[in-house]
């Protein structure tokens, strides 16, 4: 697995680098390319037809052809499926379809720049999530040691406390 779409876009941002399409369907590199990494250069290979989908002035013939962009919907969804399994293994099944369906209207779009961004805004959730479950129960054990020097009960059912809510 290679570099994200996400960390492709960041890394070539920050380097001062864009994209044009070239005439022959393919993403050339704006700027000064001398300080793009390995990473970066492999990535802008692997995302390239994301990469022509999302570029404005790209013309007709940089279109990615029907089994381009079926194939580069495929490694968005694998990549994604593996990540969600390693990082989302809390999540319940309700939760699960949700991200099921989300994505299967973006899918459903046959356009893969639309996947990237649902796949990265659900990425942006379960990070979300997954900080809120780690920085919360601190923060409950820090407030019960302080509410028990002040001789004081909790502030709530700690009962609903035990369970991330979603």
């Amino acid at each position: 697995m290679g570099i994200t779409l996400s960390e492709l876009f960041t890394g070539m941002n920050s380097r001062g680098l864009t994209f044009r399409a070239t005439a022959t369907g393919e993403v050339e590199v704006v700027g000064d390319d001398a300080s793009m990494t390995d990473a970066l250069r492999r990535g802008v290979i692997e995302h390239q037809a994301v990469i022509l989908a999302c570029l404005p002035a790209a013309s007709p013939a940089a279109a990615p052809d029907p089994k381009a962009v079926v194939d580069e919907i495929r490694r968005q969804l694998d990549e994604f499926g593996l990540w969600l399994g390693r990082f989302a293994v809390w999540a319940r099944p309700k939760y699960l379809d949700s991200i099921d369906l989300r994505i299967a209207e973006a899918v459903d779009m046959q356009d893969p720049a639309a996947v990237a961004l649902q796949i990265e805004a659900i990425r942006q959730e379960v990070e979300g999530i997954n900080w809120a479950s780690e920085i919360l129960p601190r923060a409950y054990e820090t407030e019960a040691k302080h509410a028990a020097a002040a001789e004081a009960g909790p502030a709530g059912d700690a009962a609903d406390l035990d369970e991330v809510p979603f």
